[in-house]
């Protein structure tokens, strides 16, 4: 229906057609539905559950070098709670329209890699500053409406330094969301590592680096990769229940009038974001490699309708996504830095902070080191280190060692 409405000539019969199939269809989902509610009583109260999460409830749950601040852009102001172990603080802050104007010159800036620094600061001082606790590194940011856009590393203080060289950082859509994707549940157990995929494409719209990327990183990680006609929508289905990381170096394309058809661009068609929804990922990360995967319609009370919030919604509690169309080459040097310091045991957004900062260390280039080229991708979910395959291998390996070392030394001094 919503491909026939938006063509130049729909036809009125097959409309009319698709519209009685969906109100029997919807009678049929009714039904269902009510009988779920009935033989499963657990599903009901948590699917309609209105539980207020209490402030001490969240301070429970985050480390002592953790805050979070979540913000709310109201018609007037911003108002702010930012939340520690030991404190809360609730602030009203600068008039909303500033706030957008500020924001709306950054994003321009941004895209068209001019110099940001004012804006930068100014939005440092309107959202931070008075704020942030500059004792706790690991940061944990809630955005609202069009701060939803953009990458809080790339604000700046007084000192000119970005806030990605003091703190690491990550994004959650809500407190709810948050406490919900760090629940141990969502801590899978999987056979496998990694597996990646890079559709290639035709004319101008080839990836230059997305296949040396997925080449790269699965020898590197010893992982599976799928490739060329290979990077299929069958293939993902049936390996994504037993990788703990899922990587999609792909093209992306957002429908700004229905984000239900947000798509991921495979070898075989387009994985829309309501198959995603519907789909039964299980997975620890999800890396969506690809061009605006973050972005999506503002809704209220929802957040951005994004391709990272469908994968979310199908089971994977962390989501690596990407603000704006990344740089190709860039992105490549980033996600081979990136999974090093994962391999390292690092947290995923330690691992993210680090590779940002170790590309801008690598780059001599005044105009590659903009934050255009950096700082497009952000983490959205949980934190938690992933376990590492190798790591377990040398812990095996070092504890066999130990053994021997117990039994020598028994041997030496009790025989």
């Amino acid at each position: 229906m919503y491909y026939e409405n938006n063509s130049q000539n729909p036809d009125k019969q097959i409309l009319s057609e698709l519209l009685d199939k969906r109100i029997v269809i919807s009678a049929k989902l009714d039904s269902l539905q009510s009988e779920f509610a009935i033989k499963f009583p657990k599903y009901k109260s948590l699917k309609y559950q209105n539980r207020i999460i209490k402030i001490a409830h969240i301070q429970k749950e985050i480390d002592k070098n953790t805050q979070l601040i979540t913000y709310f852009l109201g018609d007037n102001n911003l108002y702010t709670f930012t939340i520690t172990q030991e404190e809360v603080i609730f602030q009203k802050n600068a008039n909303t329209n500033v706030i957008v104007s500020k924001i709306d010159k950054l994003k321009l800036g941004l895209v068209t890699q001019k110099n940001i620094d004012e804006s930068s600061n100014n939005l440092y001082d309107l959202l931070l500053k008075d704020q942030i606790d500059q004792s706790k590194n690991n940061l944990v940011i809630i955005p609202d409406n069009i701060l939803n856009y953009i990458p809080f590393e790339i604000l700046q203080n007084n000192n000119n330094q970005y806030l990605i060289e003091d703190f690491t950082l990550s994004y959650n859509g809500s407190v709810r969301l948050l406490l919900e994707l760090n629940n141990d549940f969502f801590n899978y157990d999987l056979p496998n590592y990694w597996v990646g995929f890079s559709p290639q494409y035709d004319g101008n719209k080839q990836l230059s680096s997305n296949t040396d990327e997925i080449e790269i990183i699965s020898k590197m990680l010893d992982g599976k990769s799928f490739i060329g006609k290979a990077s299929s929508k069958e293939n993902l289905f049936l390996n994504n229940t037993d990788h703990s990381i899922l990587h999609l170096a792909m093209h992306a394309e957002i429908d700004n009038n229905n984000p239900m058809y947000n798509k991921l661009i495979f070898s075989d068609g387009d994985l829309t974001s309501s198959e995603i929804y519907v789909s039964n990922n299980k997975a620890n990360l999800a890396v969506l490699s690809a061009c605006n995967t973050g972005f999506g319609k503002l809704e209220k009370g929802e957040g951005v309708m994004s391709m990272a919030r469908a994968f979310h919604f199908s089971g994977i509690p962390s989501i690596i996504m990407s603000l704006w169309k990344v740089p190709d080459k860039e992105t490549k040097k980033i996600m081979i830095s990136f999974y090093k310091n994962l391999k390292k045991g690092l947290p995923k957004n330690k691992a993210l902070q680090n590779a940002k900062l170790e590309y801008l260390k690598s780059t001599n280039d005044k105009i590659l080191q903009h934050p255009y080229y950096w700082s497009g991708f952000v983490l959205t979910g949980n934190n938690q280190a992933l376990p590492n395959n190798n790591a377990i291998f040398y812990y095996v390996f070092g504890s066999f060692l130990l053994l021997i070392l117990l039994y020598i030394i028994y041997k030496r001094f009790y025989n």
